[in-house]
């Protein structure tokens, strides 16, 4: 399974968590997560970040391996899983820009730290006029005439909009933060 040098490298690593170690024990490993992801399909553009990602995950979770499996296994599962949850976090922003242009949004920001699923959830709670001012008001920044322009709703409506909007926001939070 493992050899003679590598298992020593891991528990090593195991015992002392010396960055040096892993830097030994992940030496030829780059390499080998490349062609794996690749093989799988993901995009030479996106291979080096989920490399870097997986190898900091083993890093930091190397008491997780036992040995079940072969070390360059175990580093494959975990780069894997890192490619499938990028490949999600991309299919929810896709969708989330989608949402927005449909609700007649063009100036879209081009990233934003947001847990999608969770985000996702939280917009569904709203109407379709609740959500349109949201995204423009408090995801966009448009102040409410600039939102009651582009939306072509009464200035009132939008306040009105976005304050039904917000409570309901943060009931959501507050419930699921339970």
């Amino acid at each position: 399974m493992l050899n003679s040098n590598e298992r020593q490298l891991i528990a090593l690593l195991q015992e002392t968590g010396d960055p040096k170690v892993a830097d030994r024990l992940f030496v030829d490993k780059p390499l080998i997560l490349k062609r794996f992801l690749l093989a799988r399909g993901a995009s030479i553009d996106e291979v080096d970040d989920i490399v870097q990602e997986a190898l900091l995950s083993a890093f930091l979770y190397i008491n997780n391996f036992r040995g079940a499996a072969k070390f360059s296994t175990w580093l494959c599962r975990i780069a894997y899983t890192k490619w499938v949850d990028s490949t999600r976090a991309s299919s929810r922003w896709i969708k989330l820009l989608s949402r927005m242009r449909d609700s007649g949004v063009t100036d879209i920001p081009v990233a934003h730290d947001v847990d999608f699923e969770r985000f996702e959830n939280i917009l569904g709670v709203l109407s379709e006029p609740q959500q349109k001012v949201f995204l423009h008001c408090d995801w966009l920044g448009h102040s409410h005439g600039e939102t009651a322009k582009l939306l072509r709703l009464p200035l009132g409506s939008v306040k009105t909009y976005l304050a039904q909007a917000r409570q309901l926001i943060h009931s959501k939070i507050e419930i699921s933060d339970d």
